[in-house]
């Protein structure tokens, strides 16, 4: 073997000791339900390194101030390896269906990911990789079912009063309106109901923000004294928005607040705050 051959050789040879062991992680799909399988294949590639340990964990990290991991499942664990120059290995992992989904929001987040992790020898010394795949994890409805239920309630201020009524209290944010009839009594003398409005506020720890509004203006006539009058109002949740709870230090909630605003009162006047959960 000529000199510059043996050069190549030995070049290729250290170039293989140095380098690190390559480690992909698929998945059978980039979602999953909470409560369901979450399953797919870790493949890694070596060359002249030993490889003693894979450790293969599903991870829940909730991020605000500070991080919070508050799920580590090991799914796949191996501690003496029998490979040549690559390995693929396959993982299937039930989730369970308390757990709540993937979030995002500046003041926090819960994210989910697959996390591979590898033990080997590089030149007589002990190294790790480690690699993370994300996944969105949904919320299980099922887990709400028990708490969904229709409610019905009075509410009075004045001269008016109004009975509400809302078919459910769980409710999907998939372009799906939350609706409630409103039974309103006028019983003034001299003025008028003129408006009606909704808002559905979003309550994240001890801050609270108006996601989205709705008003009687422009189609409901203004009720007269001494009338009633039977309405039903909707009001539509933002993409993406959902009830956070039993989370750690996270927790998101929403309440759906009703108005009204009459000729005598120029301002708003709260009747109804109903908790509701998306």
């Amino acid at each position: 073997m000529s000199l510059v051959r043996q050069y190549k050789h030995w070049t290729l040879l250290l170039y293989h000791a140095l380098r690190a062991p390559t480690i992909q992680i698929y998945m059978k799909s980039p979602s999953v339900v909470a409560g369901q399988d979450i399953s797919g294949t870790v493949v890694i590639e070596h060359y002249q390194s030993t490889i003693f340990g894979v450790t293969v964990n599903v991870i829940g990290k909730e991020v605000n101030k500070q991080s919070h991991v508050f799920l580590k499942d090991t799914i796949l664990q191996l501690d003496s390896i029998d490979m040549e120059h690559k390995l693929t290995l396959s993982f299937n992992h039930r989730l369970s269906d308390l757990l709540s989904g993937t979030y995002a929001h500046k003041k926090g987040s819960i994210q989910y990911y697959i996390q591979c992790e590898l033990w080997y020898t590089r030149l007589g010394s002990i190294e790790r990789v480690r690699v993370k795949k994300r996944f969105e994890l949904y919320s299980n409805m099922n887990h709400y079912m028990n708490v969904d239920k229709p409610i019905s309630f009075s509410s009075s201020h004045s001269d008016m009063s109004i009975d509400f009524y809302m078919p459910r209290t769980v409710w999907i944010t998939d372009n799906t309106p939350i609706y409630i009839h409103l039974a309103i009594q006028n019983n003034a003398l001299d003025h008028s109901i003129n408006e009606i409005k909704l808002r559905l506020v979003k309550r994240f720890k001890q801050n609270k923000e108006i996601i989205a509004t709705s008003s009687s203006l422009g189609w409901w006539q203004p009720l007269e004294p001494e009338h009633q009058d039977v309405i039903l109002m909707t009001i539509r949740p933002p993409a993406n928005e959902f009830t956070i709870s039993q989370q750690g230090n996270m927790s998101v909630s929403f309440e759906v607040q009703a108005f009204t605003r009459s000729q005598r009162f120029k301002k708003d006047i709260m009747l109804a705050n109903i908790p509701v959960i998306l």
